[in-house]
């Protein structure tokens, strides 16, 4: 990297046209910022409610990307109300990263 830009500081990273990301990073980030949010947090639930909270932010950074299927549909039942995600019907064919990031919640 040093070599193509000089250092870490010369990537701009603000322009999807330099830089693009998957669908799968915005999520990861989004995951990433929802533990960030929740790190005094001791109650799973509320810990839980704040990943879902930037879920649902990152969704505004997903234009010229493919967010999964299950992701939207999930999101699109929660209708803005976040603490209700114990209620979503778990579904064995849903992937992605999404299994990833519950497992790293499970790690802290």
């Amino acid at each position: 990297m040093k070599s193509l830009y000089g250092s870490i500081d010369k990537i701009n990273t603000g322009d999807k046209n330099t830089w693009p990301v998957s669908d799968d990073t915005v999520m990861f980030l989004a995951t990433g910022e929802g533990l960030i949010n929740a790190r005094n947090e001791t109650n799973f639930h509320k810990r839980m409610v704040e990943i879902a909270k930037a879920y649902e932010l990152s969704m505004g950074d997903m234009g010229g990307r493919a967010p999964g299927l299950k992701c939207m549909s999930s999101l699109s039942l929660l209708k803005g109300k976040l603490e209700k995600f114990t209620l979503l019907p778990y579904d064995p064919r849903g992937g992605g990263c999404g299994r990833f990031s519950f497992l790293l919640l499970l790690t802290i």
